[in-house]
């Protein structure tokens, strides 16, 4: 039990299913939440496709991190201005989470099932703002919830999890 918080953390070495990290995000979200209905597959090759609603303006200005402008990402795909508040999108990456710090590569993203053009997401600067604004974001979670992620990959269809999460992400809510 920590005692700043009186959040009980527990040590995580384990193998997750597509299933079972699906659940795990998915679990206790609110309305409100960057990311819902959030579903996760990893592969076999170590990539993971990942999908899910997210709000435009989440995707837009801490995704992006403000590298690239609107008016650049409309230029590139004018229907964007189009899209809803609320948005389906789907990424395959591949890489890792070493020490709350994220390495990873999008091979493919799209948009309400529109593929997004590599020259918006494959640039050095673009892959290096995601994973920056991905380990903020991490970072901050690890910081609330006084765990930490030593290392996430994925491996052989499988995600590998080592590290510290809350035992609230193991609970069932009637607990």
């Amino acid at each position: 039990m920590d005692k700043d918080t009186d959040k009980e953390v527990l040590d995580v070495d384990a193998r997750l299913t597509s299933e079972e990290v699906t659940s795990l995000l998915g679990y206790n979200k609110s309305e409100d939440s960057a990311f819902q209905k959030v579903q996760v597959r990893v592969n076999k090759d170590d990539t993971v496709d990942f999908s899910g609603v997210v709000n435009k303006e989440f995707l837009l200005e801490t995704m992006l991190g403000g590298s690239v402008s609107k008016e650049s990402l409309l230029e590139s795909a004018p229907a964007l201005k189009y899209l809803p508040n609320k948005l389906t999108v789907y990424f395959n990456f591949s890489g890792e989470v070493a020490n709350n710090t994220t390495d990873i590569a999008i091979n493919k993203l799209s948009l309400m099932g529109v593929g997004l053009p590599k020259s918006l997401y494959k640039k050095k600067d673009m892959q290096e703002s995601i994973n920056n604004a991905l380990s903020s974001f991490l970072k901050a979670q690890a910081e609330q919830n006084k765990g930490s992620f030593d290392m996430v990959k994925p491996q052989g269809g499988e995600l590998v999890v080592k590290g510290q999460l809350p035992a609230t992400a193991f609970q069932n809510s009637d607990n």
